[in-house]
């Protein structure tokens, strides 16, 4: 009877376990499913980030001790030390450019440009109400002849012949405009010209030097705290050489940080159905925007953002030297 109730017991807690275990997943969202994006690639992004703010320290002497959030001076060797900054400013767009592709075939050289005139002209009239067409840059692309097959038949064979069939005319659209919800309007308005195409939407800051300039202030402010911190620590900058002071800046915009994933369960195949017999479902790719995570920087401007930005990155360093 003990061992019984003992397995019962057991039972429960295995079943609770996978009750909640299945509770606290969904708080991580269908992401999960994705298999790309491992921990072992998301070490790879912090580590090259890493490199890319450090890149103008690299030493061939052994280290002894190595900040992991930078909060700390990373100790080279006995007689060099490092003080290093790594901020992020997030900042929203200031305007958006929309590219939307044309492609247009026709049999003839004027019927091909007449189809694709036609195709912008609904696409402008449609966007006229409440938005500014003449910014709408029109770019030409190519225009290339397009052959076809004809099959001559012989008594006793056939050939194919390659013959001009038409014209091919492809024109991107440059389109300004300046808040999220115009997108919806453009694409509206490009479906009415048949136009399906969004290429890609450039994110315009018009003072990125404004951006990094206020990210090195608030750089050399927290950069003079560790020196201050280094100090009361009895660490004398005072008697210590600069030998290296540098910078280095970059940025991500949110056309690179889209990521993609599949969430979908199967089941497990039945021992009487071989796996060459299944006709497996087509399942849907879900986009999603992942910003650069926060853990690599000891200062982020702006960190709760509700849509997506254009995240700015600065770094500054000195490197002090020793019993020189």
């Amino acid at each position: 009877p003990n061992l019984f109730k003992t397995m019962k017991y057991l039972i429960s807690l295995f079943a609770i376990f996978l009750i909640l275990s299945d509770v606290f997943s969904q708080a991580k969202g269908n992401a999960r499913y994705e298999r790309q994006y491992n921990s072992r690639s998301s070490s790879r992004e912090v580590n090259t980030i890493r490199r890319s703010s450090n890149g103008y320290s690299q030493t061939s002497s052994s280290t002894s001790t190595i900040s992991v959030n930078g909060t700390d001076p990373f100790f080279v060797n006995d007689s060099t030390m490092i003080l290093e900054v790594n901020a992020m400013m997030n900042v929203k767009a200031d305007a958006f450019m929309a590219q939307l592709s044309i492609t247009q075939a026709g049999g003839t050289l004027e019927e091909t440009y007449q189809l694709m005139q036609n195709r912008i002209s609904a696409f402008m009239k449609g966007l006229s109400t409440n938005f500014d067409t003449s910014s709408i840059y029109v770019d030409f692309i190519s225009l290339v002849p397009t052959y076809d097959y004809v099959v001559d038949k012989k008594l006793f064979s056939r050939t194919a012949n390659e013959v001009p069939s038409g014209y091919k005319l492809v024109k991107t659209l440059h389109i300004p405009y300046r808040t999220n919800p115009q997108l919806d309007q453009i694409m509206r308005a490009a479906a009415k010209g048949e136009i399906y195409d969004l290429v890609k939407v450039d994110y315009v800051v018009q003072d990125i030097q404004g951006v990094y300039d206020s990210l090195a202030r608030v750089s050399s402010r927290l950069l003079e705290t560790k020196q201050n911190r280094c100090k009361a620590l009895g660490i004398e900058l005072d008697s210590a050489q600069i030998s290296l002071l540098a910078e280095d800046v970059s940025s991500t915009y949110p056309l690179e940080r889209y990521k993609s994933y599949t969430a979908f369960s199967s089941a497990a195949l039945p021992a009487q159905v071989k796996q060459g017999d299944v006709t497996k479902v087509k399942k849907n790719k879900a986009y999603y925007y992942d910003k650069i995570n926060y853990n690599d920087f000891d200062v982020v401007i702006n960190p709760v953002i509700t849509e997506p930005v254009i995240q700015f990155m600065y770094s500054m360093s000195i490197r002090y030297e020793f019993g020189r």
